[in-house]
């Protein structure tokens, strides 16, 4: 038992709304239960600024902990961060120590800022906007990397994972083939299909080739970081879109854990059987199926 509740009653200032109206009311009780529940365990493992932090970013906080949990649910071991700093999550696994770390991309700023469209209008989803965004993250927790690396609180034969959560991107839940994660980090397109003309039956499918996107400044961003080996440091990505109100029945479902052909340190298949995984063997993409509601 937490001697720390997650909720604090007494501080009504510098917090986010979030934070406020699933900690006072009722008709957020369900998710109020649920952070709660996952504090009681995760408490120990999380560093000293958490409780402070999540009053004001809480849905980046909630998806360390719900991520932490995850891991500690399903049989692996959290250690105490370190007081140097360094990734959100060090999962033991056999004899090595697995690097996790948890990021939350935000709308951006400028003209490629992600802006969520007023109600009942219909509007055309721009997945390389969103792209952007997730790029941003992945380049930046690269900076952080390397930081951790020549501050010695790393080490570089260790895994790394990079655990991407898309529920602050206006669209980033879209249900899309191949998987919005999957386009921010390769060079799948959009899918197509063909016709036969006269019996309208699909004859062939596959995606299209899109190595690259372009910012509204012009810039061109290559977007294929698991075929780039200075990203050979990532053995593998998670990516959910999961928060305190809109989150699976089964915990886990909705990831998608993405193997990095090019990782320096490989993780085997099946490490974390939760969601999805997906993995390159023979120059395609292979899928393994973890998910206990397969029908979501």
């Amino acid at each position: 038992m937490p001697s720390t509740p997650l909720f604090d009653y007494n501080d009504c200032h510098y917090i986010s709304v979030a934070y406020k109206n699933i900690r006072d009311f009722a008709q957020f009780l369900d998710g109020k239960n649920l952070m709660e529940k996952l504090w009681k365990e995760f408490a120990p493992f999380s560093d000293k600024q958490f409780l402070k932090e999540i009053k004001i970013i809480l849905k980046p906080r909630f998806w360390e902990m719900y991520l932490g949990c995850s891991f500690l649910y399903n049989d692996f071991e959290l250690e105490e961060p370190n007081s140097k700093g360094g990734p959100d999550l060090n999962v033991k696994y056999e004899n090595i120590k697995v690097r996790v770390e948890a990021v939350t991309p935000h709308k951006g700023d400028g003209d490629d800022r992600l802006e969520k469209p007023p109600d009942m209008v219909v509007v055309q989803v721009s997945q390389s906007k969103i792209i952007l965004r997730i790029q941003n993250s992945i380049v930046e927790k690269k900076k952080n990397y390397s930081n951790w690396i020549n501050k010695n609180i790393i080490n570089k034969t260790e895994p790394f994972i990079l655990a991407i959560n898309g529920s602050e991107l206006p669209f980033g839940r879209s249900k899309i083939n191949p998987p919005l994660i999957l386009r921010a980090i390769s060079q799948f397109g959009n899918q197509y299909f063909t016709f036969n003309k006269e019996s309208f039956e699909i004859i062939d499918r596959g995606y299209h080739f899109e190595d690259s996107i372009t910012k509204s400044s012009g810039s061109v961003i290559y977007k294929d970081i698991i075929s780039n080996k200075e990203y050979n440091f990532i053995s593998a990505f998670i990516y959910s879109c999961v928060d305190p109100l809109n989150r699976p029945e089964n915990m886990g479902d909705d990831y998608i854990f993405i193997h990095n052909p090019m990782a320096a340190n490989r993780l085997p298949l099946g490490f974390l059987k939760l969601g999805r995984e997906f993995y390159r063997k023979d120059d395609q993409i292979k899928i393994n199926d973890y998910r206990i509601d397969k029908m979501n």
